[in-house]
């Protein structure tokens, strides 16, 4: 019973991978996996293919991994957005960190011209 199980499995694995991994969102891998779940199911008091609940454990194992497949790449791709975006904000901080020393900077540099100013200014009066 077990190596027909494991036969069925494998045949099914080999028959439907190329149609399944090949989803571009959950919802439409789960749509498949309805629209195939139905199929395999027999018409009523059928006595061909009594294995269909098997089959349905198999290909419910089979979308499974797809789904699986399908959210291990979603993951890749927003661990790439958000390895992106840490960059982004790396180097806009290092910017913010060189625009504050260069203001402050430009700070000093004005003390030192309003003391120098009103340096001059009492000269001129003590002139005067």
């Amino acid at each position: 019973m077990k190596s027909g199980i494991i036969s069925l499995a494998a045949l099914l694995l080999i028959l439907l991978i190329p149609g399944v991994i090949f989803a571009d969102s959950i919802e439409e891998l789960i749509e498949q996996y309805k629209n195939e779940c139905k199929s395999l199911r027999p018409s009523m008091n059928s006595s061909v293919n009594t294995d269909y609940k098997q089959e349905q454990l198999v290909l419910g194992a089979v979308y499974s991994l797809a789904a699986f497949n399908l959210i291990y790449q979603q993951n890749q791709e927003a661990m790439r957005k958000e390895n992106e975006t840490l960059d982004k904000l790396d180097k806009m901080i290092q910017q913010n960190q060189e625009i504050i020393k260069l203001l402050s900077i430009l700070a000093k540099k004005k003390n030192k011209i309003n003391q120098d100013s009103q340096v001059i200014e009492n000269k001129k009066i003590s002139i005067e």
